[in-house]
């Protein structure tokens, strides 16, 4: 029953932040902190101690790595601030990511979630002239997470934590 209760709350707070990046261009913290323990835990009941903690040790190593390089993208090429190019609500969400896949299903969802993110970026773009040149990256992610968690949850895909 617990699990049936996380997995609508999580869905409700996925569909929130969607809404609030898109429109507002800004996630609610409380939402985000949420979502980091409910996808934690769903995970962590998939699957057995050890293959958790692997992944999200693995998951965080990479989320580093990632992080290094938008630095210096940010830094040398673009010559903005970090904060400028990727926002906290953004980066919550990758460590959302980080603490509910296993290593190989992070990789690829992830990957996946940032050309999805692109893809609706530039669709809104021509659909508005007056759309913000920023993305809702969290939101835009957080709907195609939305998404893999729905087909997961569906039984059309039953094997996302064992990839």
């Amino acid at each position: 029953m617990i699990i049936i209760i996380i997995k609508v709350l999580l869905s409700i707070c996925l569909i929130w932040i969607f809404l609030q990046d898109l429109i507002e261009r800004t996630a609610w913290n409380f939402f985000l902190f949420f979502i980091i323990p409910s996808g934690s835990f769903l995970f962590y009941k998939s699957t057995q101690l050890e293959y958790y903690l692997y992944s999200v040790l693995a998951n965080s190593i990479t989320l580093v790595i990632v992080g290094i390089v938008i630095w210096m993208i940010a830094k040398i090429v673009m010559r903005k601030r970090v904060v400028e190019t990727i926002g906290p609500g953004d980066v919550l969400f990758f460590i959302f990511m980080a603490m509910s896949f296993p290593v190989i299903a992070f990789i690829v969802i992830t990957v996946f979630a940032l050309a999805f993110s692109l893809v609706l970026h530039y669709a809104f773009q021509r659909l508005k002239k007056e759309y913000d040149k920023t993305v809702p990256l969290a939101g835009f992610m957080s709907l195609f997470i939305l998404f893999i968690y729905s087909l997961h949850w569906s039984g059309m895909y039953p094997n996302l934590y064992f990839l």
